[in-house]
């Protein structure tokens, strides 16, 4: 993977998205992110997200080794299972972080939202309460039930 060039580092506000994140949900969210980027076949796009991830890597503090490491012994089960655990604040940022990395340039293409409609299903929500996270996150009850 490539580093992100100095223009565009700005953009990503990791530290402002994320707060008090374990390990596995660090890379949690690096995968779900990768899933999403692996279906756009718009090499623009595809370089955006490329940066987009890399520098959510650098910022998480995550190498490529661990990444692996963590795909191979948990897979997408573990991966569903510690963005589950995200409290509040930081799944409607993984949301927000999302939907700004999936959206840049043209819109999100039908691939990318059917690949996320995927995983939000795994994540046992409809995508009508994923996106409302976009517009009333201060109503939504993540993990309050």
């Amino acid at each position: 993977m490539t580093t992100p060039n100095k223009e565009k580092k700005s953009e990503f506000l990791v530290n402002i998205y994320f707060d008090e994140l374990t390990h596995n949900q660090k890379i949690a969210i690096l995968m779900f992110y990768s899933i999403i980027a692996e279906h756009d076949s718009d090499p623009d796009t595809l370089r955006y997200k490329t940066d987009f991830i890399n520098h959510y890597f650098q910022e998480l503090g995550v190498t490529q080794y661990q990444f692996e490491a963590y795909v191979t012994l948990g897979g997408r089960e573990q991966m569903i299972k510690d963005i589950k655990s995200l409290d509040k604040y930081n799944f409607t940022h993984l949301v927000w972080s999302t939907t700004e990395m999936g959206e840049y340039g043209k819109g999100m293409p039908d691939s990318l939202y059917r690949i996320l409609a995927e995983l939000v299903n795994e994540l046992g929500i409809d995508f009508d309460t994923w996106t409302d996270f976009l517009d009333k996150s201060e109503e939504m009850k993540w993990g309050d039930e």
